[in-house]
């Protein structure tokens, strides 16, 4: 018996399916978008249908091998149409509200400042040095503790890729429609970072719950919808883990730069993925397995930020590293989940806009798990531990950061899915 047919991968596949369709369910489809409330009948109608379908998949006969692959077919055949319904038609239909009312409408405001930034770049100006002040982002409603003015209007704190990824098709857009909304390309991103994440695995059954984990993820695709970048980080690391599954260290030493000129998030993967690299032996025989993926990684990496440093050496670090992390005067207000919300809560912290040196709680805990995974991996060096060991130090980075968005616990669901199934 094989593990798609085995009882066991049976009912732990029909209850991830059915844990991921309830959270929708129970929460009656609350998403970003309230326009989306006449589609809750159809969705109280399918999703349940979905869930019944699939369990009869597994009562069907399937000692032949034509019978397990129309069961198979039938099962992909309704997460396909699951994620669509649930997470890609109604980006679509938030992207078209959009086109057909106001550009600060149906989207968060980081996709806002990012398309201006892309604007910026195509009139030959520096998103690190311009502020947002006469962008749609100015209308964008914004209220964080009584806080009214978005201090993301004076800096932008995404990584340059962010900006350059979406550069080609949205001056296309722009030159030809006079419009682009840049979740047409996230979409298209989100797709890819799907199909790439079967390949990172090699059981049916696992290939179908990454599928589910990623593409269902209740605390990722409500943020997806209305325009949060998290899939391009995720996209390129899961890009880089297929490649390096597959003896391409070169060229995964690209696209892990292209992650981590993407966002902030995606550099604390790095010590693990190159110790991975390293395989075993001595720490010289490590050192120079790396080399050359090392040099790629640095060079396309340096290749994609040192403009931007260069071009405004305080513009760029003001934005990129001291405005979320409490080193500017105009930080940014304290939000979210973790270590802050606490300190705010027991009035340790003042109010949501109060200096405090987070960074150094960030710093501290931050290089103790560090040196404490490093260790772990030093002795298990495999791409489970590596990529498990990645959600760990981000999760306790971010834990302790200013602003412990709700994103960022997605994400970090979807770092350990990804570590979890892979291999």
């Amino acid at each position: 018996m094989n593990e798609t047919n085995s009882p066991r991968a049976s009912i732990f596949d029909n209850i991830l399916f059915t844990l991921l369709i309830g959270v929708y369910l129970a929460t009656r489809f609350i998403l970003p978008l309230p326009q989306i409330e006449f589609l809750r009948r159809w969705y109280a109608v399918f999703l349940p249908l979905a869930l019944i379908i699939y369990w009869f998949m597994d009562l069907l006969p399937s000692v032949t091998i034509t019978a397990q692959r129309r069961i198979s077919l039938v099962k992909w055949t309704i997460i396909v149409t699951t994620i669509t319904i649930i997470v890609v038609a109604p980006t679509v239909l938030a992207i078209w509200w959009r086109a057909l009312t106001y550009p600060h409408l149906f989207v968060h405001d980081g996709l806002i400042q990012s398309e201006a930034a892309t604007d910026f770049v195509l009139a030959a100006k520096n998103p690190y040095i311009e502020n947002y002040l006469n962008t749609p982002m100015l209308l964008w409603p914004f209220d964080e503790g009584g806080l009214k003015e978005n201090p993301a209007l004076h800096s932008y704190p995404y990584l340059p890729l962010t900006f350059l990824f979406p550069l080609p098709v949205q001056a296309l857009f722009k030159n030809n429609w006079g419009w682009f909304d840049q979740r047409v390309i996230y979409i298209l991103v989100f797709i890819a970072t799907l199909a790439l994440s079967v390949t990172t695995t090699n059981t049916p059954f696992a290939r179908l719950a990454i599928v589910q984990l990623l593409g269902l993820n209740p605390l990722f695709a409500p943020f997806f919808i209305e325009g949060r970048n998290d899939i391009l980080p995720l996209f390129w690391l899961v890009l880089s883990i297929h490649l390096i599954q597959r003896g391409r260290l070169i060229w995964s030493g690209c696209t892990l730069a292209a992650a981590c000129a993407t966002k902030q998030t995606a550099w604390f993967v790095v010590p693990f993925l190159f110790l991975y690299i390293s395989g075993e032996g001595t720490a010289s025989e490590r050192i120079t397995r790396i080399k050359p993926t090392l040099f790629t990684f640095c060079s396309i990496f340096a290749f994609i930020i040192l403009p931007w440093l260069f071009w405004s050496p305080i513009s760029f670090l003001h934005d990129t590293l001291a405005f979320q992390t409490g080193l500017t005067t105009s930080d940014y207000p304290i939000s979210g989940f973790g270590f802050s919300t606490l300190l705010l809560t027991l009035g340790i912290v003042k109010s949501n806009i109060s200096p405090f040196p987070f960074w150094a709680f960030q710093l501290t805990a931050g290089s103790i798990m560090l040196w404490l995974l490093i260790r772990r991996q030093w002795n298990d060096n495999q791409l489970f531990t590596a990529i498990t060991n990645y959600g760990i130090l981000l999760f306790v980075i971010l834990f302790f950061s200013r602003a412990f968005h709700d994103n960022y616990i997605g994400y970090a669901i979807s770092i350990m899915a990804l570590a979890f199934f892979v291999g």
